[in-house]
């Protein structure tokens, strides 16, 4: 994810309310990674849109207690946080969103998502699935109608739990060695890891001992099931702030009707999803 340079985060925002959450958490892995965080914002052409509508980096900080009120540009810069702030006019934002990617690659793509169910999951698709199906880009979605491990008022991150399904196909290694590197970054002195593994233990595939802080467990537990139902069901019963998962990445026009295991498990989780593509 981060190839030995500051984080690059990008976040997509539309400027409502309900994606404060996002931006948050867009915002604080930024600051404890000291790196480059890019806003952007899709307008309609016909649409007024002002600089000063995208989301205030210095007054979020400060309201956290991270920075004074006398907090300028520079001083932010020389804590190592730097914002990037990008406005465009398009009709299609889904791919105006996805050429920025593939322009600009980012490490971590931090996205707001609404989480819909039943029919109204194909009346009304959602936008950030739809741009995360086919990016390369490991994507933290942020559910509209969830809180998070940041909270908005004061930046207080409660990451203590973080559930990790593991299966051959995709095979997790890219995901458990992208997600522990996000973790470290955002360093909870505490934590616990929960891999789960869906099935006979026998198709369960090999795990190898990642090297763990000080403060951190471990733990890997094997069950019978469905996939989704299990995988939402673990994650509520270990309260977990986050569920990390491997993913491939979907191309075609079958693939926003049939859906993914991860799509499925962001639609029901009560906590963040960190969707880790493979291929």
């Amino acid at each position: 994810m981060f190839h030995g340079r500051p984080i690059h985060v990008f976040h997509p925002t539309d400027f409502s309310n309900g994606d404060e959450a996002a931006f948050c958490h867009a915002l604080s892995i930024v600051s404890h990674a000291k790196g480059h965080l890019s806003l952007l914002h899709i307008k309609d052409p016909d649409s007024c849109v002002d600089w000063s509508d995208f989301p205030s980096v210095r007054s979020t900080l400060m309201r956290w207690g991270r920075v004074s009120e006398s907090c300028s540009l520079d001083d932010l810069d020389a804590l190592g946080v730097r914002v990037h702030k990008v406005l465009k006019s398009s009709h299609h934002v889904a791919k105006a969103v996805s050429d920025y990617l593939e322009e600009h690659l980012p490490d971590l793509m931090v996205l707001s998502t609404h989480r819909r169910n039943g029919v109204e999951r194909f009346t009304h698709p959602s936008l950030s699935e739809s741009v995360a199906r086919g990016a390369a880009t490991p994507t933290l979605f942020v559910p509209r109608d969830v809180a998070g491990f940041v909270h908005a008022a004061d930046g207080r991150m409660e990451l203590r739990s973080v559930l990790i399904p593991v299966d051959r196909d995709p095979h997790p290694r890219v995901a458990i060695h992208e997600t522990l590197e996000l973790l470290k970054i955002l360093a909870p002195a505490r934590l616990r890891l929960v891999f789960l593994h869906v099935g006979p233990s026998a198709d369960m595939p090999a795990l190898v001992e990642p090297e763990l802080p000080a403060g951190w467990t471990r733990e890997v537990r094997v069950r019978l099931g469905s996939v989704v139902e299990t995988l939402l069901s673990t994650a509520a019963e270990i309260h977990a702030d986050l569920v990390a998962m491997g993913t491939r990445r979907h191309h075609g026009l079958g693939a926003p009707l049939l859906g993914s295991t991860t799509e499925q498990v962001l639609h029901g989780t009560a906590c963040p999803l960190l969707s880790v593509p493979h291929g």
